[in-house]
């Protein structure tokens, strides 16, 4: 028996056991994932590359080593 009441982004009552909405619906096919496709993880691929298109890695700069210190030089 629930104990609570929620609601959701939108101010709207929300619904238990509902879980979360996907921000990219895809559809698991049953012919591709019998050819050992999936769906998903492809269309993850595809949208992090797009990703990476438009915002592309900085390259890192590693600084110099620094010279090691001797014991009681402060």
């Amino acid at each position: 028996m629930p104990q609570c009441r929620l609601l959701d982004t939108d101010g709207k009552w929300a619904v238990e056991n509902e879980g979360v909405s996907p921000d990219i619906e895809v559809i698991d096919r049953p012919d591709l994932i019998a050819k050992g496709q999936d769906p998903k993880l492809e269309k993850a691929i595809e949208v992090l590359r797009a990703e990476l298109a438009k915002n592309p890695r900085k390259k890192v700069v590693v600084p110099s080593i620094p010279a090691p210190r001797r014991r009681g030089a402060d």
